[in-house]
């Protein structure tokens, strides 16, 4: 009797070892094993930065040192918004674009302090005015529609909520040093300065994590690190976009990478295994 139960006891101690293996071995993250190329726009102006309607196929693009946004859809160019004034489709300082939730584009002027939305045509839709904010210049968004906005005068990051029209919080008031890039992720914030090559992270709440001497992103939990002319996973020598000329940004959003190189756009799909 006592050896039945012996055994008894033993299988269910394997079965939830078993089980419990299973469960990690689940929540390691897949790992890309391929890069697919959907398009390479060849361009004839400076990109500073660029967001994409994946569900669209739409890429935006916002010009270096301009206030345009270039507009391409399946590949070719379909409209240019901006030039300095103050008619909706313009801007007085437009200083960063972000994807919203819904597949359309976001704009951020740091000199009219207001948030502007444009559907995938570039017609105006709606304004955010940010009168609490001194010079805006850095923003992303989350999927509800929460936006994470960097002050450079103030030199920290808030949280607005644009329904309440304030910030109940902020952070990285003195951590932050001039960064070029903002990214809100599923649970992280990434913060790139692309001049000095480094990288800050954060939980969603303000919290830090992390930073690292390289321009990291970050998606699925997995780091991508940019090395000149190809990129890399953080713990992985395999190589992805490698180009002839150097990469000067690239962008994680979901399973897609764009990557802006002095004149040519790659808009990607990242294969997982």
């Amino acid at each position: 009797m006592v050896i039945k139960r012996y055994w008894f006891v033993l299988i269910i101690l394997v079965v939830v070892l078993l089980t419990s293996c299973s469960s990690i071995s689940y929540q390691i993250p897949n790992k890309p094993v391929k890069l697919d190329i959907l398009h390479k726009l060849g361009i004839n102006f400076k990109a500073d930065k660029c967001v994409y309607s994946s569900s669209q196929n739409v890429l935006f693009v916002k010009e270096k040192d301009t206030n345009f946004i270039h507009i391409f859809k399946d590949g070719r160019q379909i409209n240019k918004i901006g030039g300095i004034g103050f008619e909706k489709q313009q801007f007085n300082q437009l200083s960063d674009i972000a994807l919203a939730p819904d597949g359309n584009l976001y704009t951020l002027d740091s000199a009219s302090l207001k948030i502007t939305k444009f559907d995938i045509e570039g017609k105006w839709i709606a304004k955010i005015d940010l009168n609490n904010f001194s010079e805006p210049t850095l923003f992303d968004v989350t999927i509800n529609d929460q936006f994470y906005i960097y002050d450079s005068n103030k030199n920290e990051i808030f949280i607005f909520d644009p329904l309440k029209k304030n910030s109940d919080y902020s952070f990285g008031k003195f951590q932050l040093s001039k960064p070029t890039n903002l990214k809100v992720s599923k649970n992280q914030i990434i913060i790139n300065n692309s001049h000095k090559n480094h990288t800050l992270i954060y939980d969603t709440l303000g919290k830090f994590i992390s930073k690292s001497n390289e321009y990291v992103q970050s998606q699925r939990g997995i780091k991508f690190i940019l090395k000149n002319n190809y990129f890399v996973i953080s713990d992985n020598k395999i190589k992805f976009a490698i180009s002839a000329k150097p990469w000067l940004r690239f962008y994680m959003q979901r399973n897609y990478c764009l990557l802006i190189s002095n004149n040519e756009i790659w808009i990607a799909a990242l294969r997982y295994r």
